[in-house]
């Protein structure tokens, strides 16, 4: 387990949501952009890692979850576009020096509609945002255990 909580950005423009998909040990999964804070708040850790890996500058709004994957706390942020290139990140996962974690980091856009039938982890959130997506986001922080 992280010591750091993981922060992580939901970005939702035009109907789809940023992803990365991640190929590690003959698995194919998904993942919301994002990584551990280091010495930073949630807020400025996800727009770090989504400036380093889809490549996109964003301003963060408000968490609208906390859930407990994979023995990490992980912070989710709405986030929302304000300039950068998708699929130009040049942190290290993204040129082939991600260190100790190896497999391959690739950014895409998935249409929301499409999330159940994806591979997403934690599923939870998935589920969070396509409900968000058709019915607006809670006012209240959603916590929850996935996987």
């Amino acid at each position: 387990m992280t010591s750091a909580p993981r922060a992580r950005a939901l970005i939702v423009c035009d109907g789809a949501v940023a992803l990365i998909e991640r190929r590690r040990d003959g698995r194919r999964y998904l993942v919301f952009p994002g990584g551990v804070a280091e010495s930073e708040t949630p807020g400025e850790a996800a727009a770090r890692e989504v400036m380093e890996e889809p490549g996109l500058l964003i301003e963060v709004g408000p968490q609208v979850a906390e859930v407990m994957f994979g023995g990490d706390v992980q912070i989710y942020c709405l986030a929302t576009i304000v300039g950068g290139e998708f699929g130009a990140g040049r942190g290290r996962e993204m040129t082939g020096h991600g260190g100790r974690d190896p497999g391959t980091y690739a950014p895409l856009w998935v249409p929301v509609d499409d999330l159940p039938r994806k591979p997403v982890r934690p599923g939870g959130v998935a589920e969070l945002v396509l409900a968000a997506v058709k019915d607006g986001w809670s006012t209240e922080e959603v916590t929850f255990h996935d996987g």
